[in-house]
């Protein structure tokens, strides 16, 4: 009976070329679509989450007004936030700075320049 249902479809694609080329293209291209959100959301949920206590892991994001009266959001802090915020806040055990862009290493007299 499966069998049937089978050679019925095949004759039908065979039958109908370009109908059967549209639907098979638009259902290659639904998954591939699906399948590239799924990464993405997965992606966005797992970020940052292989760290031991990620429960207790902020991020500091300033929000500021352009010229244009926009607001733009970002992680850029000042320099002194982050001893200032350890200093004030006694909930909070540690802080770490980062900073975009290339920098140079220098451990003994070995330089390490990021490309």
């Amino acid at each position: 009976m499966t069998w049937n249902f089978f050679k019925i479809a095949w004759r039908n694609l065979i039958r109908n070329k370009i109908y059967s080329f549209i639907n098979i293209l638009g259902l290659s291209l639904g998954l591939a679509c699906a399948m590239l959100i799924m990464l993405y959301v997965k992606d966005e949920v797992s970020y940052d989450k292989f760290h031991t206590d990620v429960d207790t892991i902020y991020r500091v994001v300033s929000a500021r007004e352009d010229k244009d009266g926009n607001e733009r959001k970002n992680s850029n802090t000042g320099f002194l936030q982050g001893p200032v915020f350890t200093d004030n806040v006694p909930e909070i055990d540690a802080f770490v700075r980062i900073q975009v862009g290339r920098k140079d290493v220098k451990m003994d007299t070995e330089v390490v320049s990021e490309d």
